[in-house]
């Protein structure tokens, strides 16, 4: 996949823990669009077990109801059996999974540090706030780790190779993030 690629053109060894970080990430980050509230905006549907994942036609962003598919994919990856995600076994240790989890949060940008009010079903307001404030907490303590331009480096790792296998028709991602900005 385009992350794997990224990964190689930068030497990234195997092992490296930000190549593992980042394939993973890639190939998780847009579980939250499986979320109803998205498919019923992007014109998809979950009902046939088939996620609509590449945007054609929209609906308003109003009706996502503050709902951000990168927020969506890390409570899906937190609590995968809340949510039917199935396969779920992070690689490494806690702290790959922690990088692996601000990656998916950040992969358009949002979740740096923080996510807005929204709708997450089958999740209550007080369990979406609690896991924002972890979001919050994560961002601080892997800047404090990894520093301010290296942790913004590999978002970007991940952003680019959204966006660029977007273009090749490999992901079910678009690049133009029609969701909007929760900034």
């Amino acid at each position: 996949n385009t992350a794997a690629t990224i990964a190689e053109a930068l030497r990234l060894r195997s092992d490296d823990p930000f190549r593992v970080a980042l394939r993973f990430a890639a190939k998780w980050h847009d579980e939250g669009k499986k979320a109803d509230i998205w498919q019923r905006f992007a014109y998809g549907s979950t009902e046939d077990g088939k996620w609509l994942g590449k945007m054609v036609k929209t609906r308003h962003p109003s009706g996502l109801l503050g709902y951000r598919h990168e927020f969506g994919s890390l409570l899906r990856m937190i609590h995968p059996e809340r949510c039917n995600t199935t396969g779920v076994h992070f690689p490494g240790d806690d702290e790959a999974k922690e990088l692996v989890l601000h990656l998916i949060a950040t992969h358009h940008g949002g979740g740096r540090p923080h996510f807005g009010p929204g709708q997450y079903h089958p999740f209550n307001t007080a369990e979406v706030e609690s896991l924002q404030t972890e979001s919050i907490r994560r961002f601080a303590r892997l800047q404090r780790k990894y520093g301010w331009w290296r942790l913004a480096w590999l978002e970007n790792l991940l952003r680019c190779a959204d966006q660029l296998a977007s273009a090749d028709g490999e992901a079910e991602d678009d690049p133009a993030d029609a969701e909007g900005s929760d900034a």
